[in-house]
């Protein structure tokens, strides 16, 4: 099965819109393949009440009930990006 994929993406600092088709040929099911379309709204709001838990992330390992062998002496690593989806659509193409 061949599959190519093709995935414009459009974006600011507010909105982003991911358009890929996915062409599938020799698919057993006759399928020829497909096409989704996401926008999401960024929300800056809760990407700022989360970014609190990012800053206080070393609290909540230094007092998680676990033993201190398995707890992360430096907590790295942790990223919010909250979106709102407002569009979502999805077509199979025979």
């Amino acid at each position: 099965m061949e599959i190519l994929q093709y995935c414009p993406v459009q974006a600011t600092k507010v909105i982003l819109i991911i358009m890929p088709i996915l062409e599938v040929y020799h698919d057993p099911s006759g399928m020829r393949g497909s096409f989704h379309s996401i926008v999401y709204i960024h929300d800056f709001v809760l990407s700022a009440q989360m970014n609190t838990l990012r800053e206080e992330a070393q609290w909540f390992e230094d007092h998680a009930p676990l033993n201190s062998i398995h707890k992360k002496s430096k907590v790295l690593g942790i990223t919010y990006n909250m979106v709102n989806v407002v569009s979502e659509s999805e077509m199979l193409l025979r």
